[in-house]
Parts: C-alpha cells; structure tokens; sequence
C-alpha cells in the first residue's frame, strides 16, 4: 500500500491527534514496529519510547478497577492517571488488553471515574468553575493557570 494511502486510512480511523502522532513518527517507522511485533508480540516493539514499568502498572490499575466493578464492592473505583507518561501508558493498555471500549463505558454510566483533562480559554475559567462547583465537583489543587477537581464524593485528591 502506498504511504499516502496507508496516512488516509490512518486519518480516517484515528483521532485527529493519534493521527498527527502517527504521521510524526512516519509511515516506514509503524510498519517496522508493526513487523517486529508481528514475529516477537512484544509490545516494547510497538511502543518503545513508552516506559514498560509504566505500562505494567496501568495493566495493574485497569485489573484493580476491573476486579471492583466485577465483584461490585465498595472499594475505590478510580482509574488514576498522572503525568503524560503515565496517561499514555494507561491508553496503551487500554488497548492491549482489549479493555479500553469496556473502561469508557464504565466512566460514561458512573461505574468508575478517571481523570480528565479539558483546555478551556482563560476568559471562560470562571464559568467553568461555576459549572463544576454546580455539580459537586471540589477543587483539589490549582497552580500557573491550571486547576484539579475530585468529583463528588471521591476519595482521590
């Protein structure tokens, strides 16, 4: 397949940022990580700028939560996420483990929370303070324009 098909197929099925990510990284460079993998299964061959230790301790996070929802316990539902490392670790193994359709709609219906990042313009922060204050949410911590909120009744800060 020629590499302008194979970045059309990859626009068209990827989110706008995968998307960018993958043409960074270029069509020749997901083809050898792709073969590599193919004869190892091994997942440093497709992800080998991804920390394993990290990516080892989001499977952990996702089993964690998995087993709390599946076993219905009172325990803490919260698949936390730190810094860009770790966030892009638990969306790899999300994938890997087949579990990241299952996890979102576990978020989406209130089985389990996680941390979400959103951008708003500075001249919209008060409203969206406001917003979240109206839904329960606590401001956690807040430093050089960026702020962390726990929903309601979370344990996590």
């Amino acid at each position: 397949m020629p590499s302008s098909e194979v970045s059309e197929q990859m626009s068209s099925t990827l989110s706008p940022q995968t998307a960018d990510n993958a043409r960074e990284i270029g069509v020749d460079v997901i083809r050898q990580r792709l073969d590599a993998f193919r004869s190892s299964t091994d997942f440093n061959d497709l992800w080998p700028d991804v920390n394993e230790g990290l990516r080892h301790a989001a499977h952990r996070k996702i089993f964690a939560v998995t087993r709390c929802v599946l076993n219905d316990t009172t325990e803490d539902r919260h698949l936390p996420a730190g810094d860009e490392g770790e966030i892009r670790a638990l969306g790899i193994a999300g994938y890997a483990s087949g579990m990241g359709p299952l996890l979102g709609y576990w978020i989406e219906t209130g089985a389990i929370t996680a941390d979400v990042d959103l951008l708003i313009r500075p001249s919209e922060r008060s409203a969206a303070e406001k917003a979240l204050e109206s839904l329960g949410f606590l401001e956690t911590a807040s430093s050089r324009g960026q702020a962390s909120w726990s929903p309601p009744g979370s344990t996590c800060a």
